[in-house]
């Protein structure tokens, strides 16, 4: 008989027969068309099957090395592309002359019939299906085609498709070789959405900007579970189309990094053009590991000096998608050194979903509202608006007493959830800042407010934004602890500042504001988190923020800052356990910073930590690092430590992710990475991209 197809099961042949253990190609990240979860039917089955020949061939046909191991994991892996509950690989050799002969190369379903003669089985009903696979495959080898066959297995219906097909002259002891190619399922059996867990991603994109920017996403990919993880992305184009869905692997504790979101998605067969400007939103539905987690760091080029200037965000669980609640973006403005957008996006896979957005000023004497933007958006769909508090006539003067303007973003019609984001741009430089969104519930008679850091230090600056979008009068009082502050409890505080209904008050660099107009004494160069109460009341609809800035050239502002942006966690939200920070790297043109901080809100004892650093890229736990090796594990309360370059406690990887513990100490505790451009400072740009720590 001619060869059918080109069809490496050659190595599972000769792994068993001793002879040799590597040969063509294998990756664990390659996906079938059709995986084994999506098997529900006939007709799927069979493409299933297919695709698996067709991909087979294409490894042996590479002529690069195959781990056999490997490839025998993958096929076993469950679930996986090759493997769900009851959808599986049976590979048999044919014997034309005895069907006792008849080999079992391979079972994904019983490991201990690998390697068995049908004639040595003591189950006369497993023989018997094994016998009429290889029957329909040899029936329909002349069509090209394979067959279905029916049966009872384990008191449970089952439907397999087998088709034949033949080693290649090559292959060595197995030349010609006939051999039979089987997947099966149980049409009882259907994919439950229990076992899936969606994240969305609010934008990736390959897109052109003002001032000759080039924006592109880079996505980092994290399964911190023990398991492996099958994603399944759906791509929905907002500008450029390509909307498409795509198939990949992550193996556990591995962290992939993509430095072009849209490129690696093309790589998987998303149609997304290869020129002009792409932009989408991004699912993804994991099944496999329950601890999957997305980030994603947008940057553009800039030549001051070389390098890239951006910022980072996170994918968002689907269940942690807004619902009734109005969300709030604030700290924005629209002026001669920034400007700032404003995105929407549908989170849901089903149903539609009317959102408005409305800008407010900052200024007291502007107390309205004024509507931007209502429509509806589909599953997946993104709307952006650009300038969005100029385009409003809300862009206050920043001032001392007010500034800029914050917006609301609500739901009027549907019940899909929704998400919205915010970024100031850099108008000399389009240096981004990812501005979060913030609801009124997580805010809803909190005490106290915790800012991870006011940063004043070399070049560095705070950028203080507080916005009250409630009805009410709110009147704070501020205070940092750090062991530079020559107090009895290293503490000193300023305040009240007032703030009205609808007011908002961005303050450039407000330490030394805070020094001049409220005689606050602390040193220079202090680097503090900032402790924020309410006198006679509470911080419910108040946002607190922080933006820290430098100067792209200490020469020449004309050319811009760089800069990062957060918000402020309110008491009884920090971590009290362990907590998670991803997508960080350690190379030639990124090092990553880690920072803890001690709320202090429980009493005044330390926080001892321990951090487990992760080698995304060996998926090892590469090392477990104490007090006894870092001296900033150990945080006083209401202090602040950073860990530069932390990466560098795992000589050898260039990325990875970070588990933190805390080991001692009742106090909660905030935490978060910066990835900087430049493998070292004063390298590059030097810009930071803020990523927060989560569960």
């Amino acid at each position: 008989m001619k060869p059918i197809t080109r069809v490496v099961l050659l190595g599972f042949v000769l792994v068993m027969a001793g002879v040799l253990s590597d040969v063509g190609p294998i990756s664990a990240q390659e996906a079938p068309a059709v995986t084994a979860r999506d098997v529900v039917d006939r007709d799927t089955l069979k493409a299933f099957v297919q695709g698996a020949i067709g991909w087979l061939g294409a490894q042996f046909e590479s002529g690069e090395a195959v781990n056999i191991d490997a490839l025998k994991a993958v096929f076993r892996m469950d679930p996986g592309p090759w493997k769900h509950g009851s959808t599986y690989f049976v590979v048999l050799v044919n014997n034309r002359q005895s069907e006792d002969f008849i080999l079992i190369f391979f079972d994904a379903g019983n490991e201990d019939r690998d390697s068995k003669l049908l004639g040595v089985l003591q189950d006369a009903n497993v023989k018997k299906i094994m016998k009429d696979l290889v029957a329909v495959a040899v029936e329909n080898a002349p069509m090209m085609e394979g067959g279905f066959v029916e049966y009872e297995e384990a008191g449970m219906s089952r439907v397999s498709y087998a088709q034949l097909v033949v080693a290649p002259a090559n292959a060595g002891v197995i030349a010609n070789a006939e051999l039979v190619i089987s997947a099966g399922f149980n049409p009882g059996d259907s994919p439950t959405e229990m076992d899936i867990m969606t994240t969305f991603v609010p934008v990736v994109l390959d897109s052109r900007g003002k001032n000759n920017s080039h924006f592109t996403s880079e996505l980092a990919l994290t399964n911190r579970g023990s398991d492996a993880a099958m994603l399944n992305f759906t791509y929905t184009a907002e500008a450029g189309g390509g909307s498409g869905m795509a198939t990949d692997m992550l193996g556990p504790h591995q962290q992939m990094i993509a430095s072009n979101a849209i490129d690696y998605l093309r790589s998987l067969d998303v149609p997304i053009p290869e020129t002009g400007s792409r932009v989408g939103t991004l699912r993804v539905d994991v099944s496999g590991s329950s601890d999957t987690s997305v980030v994603v760091r947008t940057t553009t080029p800039t030549a001051v000096p070389e390098g890239r200037a951006g910022l980072a965000y996170l994918g968002v669980p689907e269940t942690m998608g807004f619902h009734e609640e109005a969300v709030y973006l604030c700290g924005l403005r629209d002026n001669p050194g920034d400007r700032s957008n404003v995105a929407v996006q549908n989170m849901g896979s089903e149903g539609s979903v009317t959102l408005r957005i409305t800008a407010f000023s900052g200024d007291p004497t502007d107390p309205s509202g004024e509507m931007v933007w209502e429509d509806t958006l589909q599953p997946g769909e993104f709307h952006q608006e650009n300038g969005v508090l100029m385009g409003a006539g809300k862009a206050a003067p920043i001032g001392l007493t007010f500034g800029g303007g914050y917006v609301k973003v609500e739901r009027v019609e549907g019940t899909a959830p929704f998400y919205a984001y915010g970024v100031i741009n850099d108008n000399a430089n389009s240096d981004g800042s990812f501005v979060f969104p913030v609801s009124a519930g997580s805010l809803e008679g909190a005490m106290g407010q915790t800012l991870p850091a006011l940063v004043e230090s070399g070049a560095f600056t705070t950028e203080l934004t507080l916005t009250n979008f409630s009805d009410q009068l709110k009147v704070l009082m501020f205070s940092a602890t750090d062991e530079k502050i020559q107090t009895a409890d290293n503490t000193a505080g300023f305040g009240p500042v007032q703030i009205g209904p609808g007011h908002q008050y961005i303050i450039p660099d407000a330490l030394q504001f805070a020094r001049q107009a409220y005689q606050l004494d602390v040193p220079t160069g202090l680097v503090a988190p900032l402790n924020v109460h309410a006198v006679g009341g509470d911080l419910s609809g108040v946002v607190i923020g922080a933006r820290v800035v430098a100067q792209a050239d200490t020469q020449d502002p004309s050319k811009g800052q760089y800069g990062v942006f957060y918000t402020a966690v309110p008491q009884g939200m920090g971590f009290t356990g362990s907590a998670w920070v991803d997508g960080l790297q350690q190379n030639e043109e990124n090092r990553s910073n880690l920072a803890l901080i001690n709320t202090g809100e429980v009493d005044d004892q330390d926080i001892v930590f321990e951090i487990d650093i992760y080698d995304g890229e060996t998926s090892t736990l590469s090392k477990t690092v104490t007090m006894g090796e870092e001296d900033k594990l150990v945080v006083p309360a209401k202090g602040f430590k950073q860990i530069n370059q932390v990466l560098k406690h795992a000589p050898g990887a260039t990325q990875g992710y970070i588990r933190i513990r805390r080991v001692s100490g009742a106090n909660p505790f905030l935490a978060y990475g910066v990835v900087n451009d430049g493998g070292a400072p004063g390298q590059r740009t030097g810009d930071g991209a803020y990523i927060p720590a989560r569960e």
